[in-house]
């Protein structure tokens, strides 16, 4: 900056600020969580531009005149469904309680005793299993990048079943894009920035995320005949290709040109 060349600066996210994501109170997190404002804050000092993901994001940093720059989606994969596709993907760390992945499987339960014939793969790493024994319709893997991509076939939809509170509500999840470029529904809880991207782009269904409703959801996409889950599918697989990487770097090209 002092050399007269642009910075940007990105701000990705702030859970340390959120005691309701769930995080230990470590010293490390309270040290993070002290230093983070006054981070941000000489951040902004030598940045000719700050960015963020969402104006939730924003407005919870005092940054009302940040650009905004949601995440990216991977080109879309275009992978075929198989006719007895009956899995719902969740990518994430399945212990931390601000994921949700506890109430989804507790979704997926309740539409199994209504006579769904659902069942749930999660995509975790060593170590970010759900605790305790899990039923045999729950399928741990590990996968990542193209790996998941080779899965699709079996996967009838996509899953984000965070609670809503002050920090989901402003986050913008990365595998919310990532879900986008599968071209498979949707299904995510009513968090505010989550929900705008879901509804705007009809890619799929909002809803409250108690674990009641989470299962009338599932078994709403999964029931749906195949010309709407197909709608939806084409709807995910479009607003993937107007949130490319390639878009986004295009946008922060012209931020730098037009910060120097």
């Amino acid at each position: 900056r002092a050399l007269r060349v642009p910075v940007l600066t990105y701000v990705r996210d702030a859970y340390q600020l959120f005691d309701d994501y769930g995080l230990p109170r470590t010293v490390r997190h309270r040290a993070a969580r002290t230093a983070f404002r006054p981070m941000i804050r000489a951040l902004r000092a030598v940045s000719s531009q700050m960015a963020v993901p969402s104006a939730g994001l924003a407005e919870a940093l005092g940054l009302d005149d940040a650009a905004l720059l949601p995440p990216g989606a991977p080109p879309p994969a275009e992978v075929a469904r198989s006719p007895d596709a009956n899995r719902l993907l969740f990518v994430g760390d399945a212990r931390l309680p601000a994921h949700g992945a506890d109430r989804l499987i507790v979704g997926v339960e309740r539409a199994r005793e209504q006579g769904s014939a659902v069942e749930l793969e999660l995509v975790c790493r060593a170590g970010q299993e759900p605790p305790g024994p899990l039923p045999a319709w729950v399928h741990i893997v590990r996968a990542e990048g193209s790996q998941i991509v080779g899965r699709l076939p079996r996967i009838v939809a996509t899953v984000i079943p965070r609670p809503r509170n002050a920090y989901n509500d402003l986050a913008l999840p990365i595998k919310l894009f990532d879900y986008l470029s599968y071209g498979r529904p949707l299904i995510v809880t009513d968090c505010t920035e989550q929900a705008r991207v879901v509804a705007a782009a009809d890619a799929g269904v909002v809803t409250a995320d108690d674990p009641a409703a989470i299962a009338e959801a599932l078994i709403r996409v999964v029931d749906a005949p195949v010309e709407r889950v197909e709608r939806w599918s084409a709807n995910a697989t479009a607003a993937a290709r107007a949130a490319s990487w390639q878009d986004r770097a295009r946008q922060i090209v012209d931020l730098l040109m037009t910060a120097s």
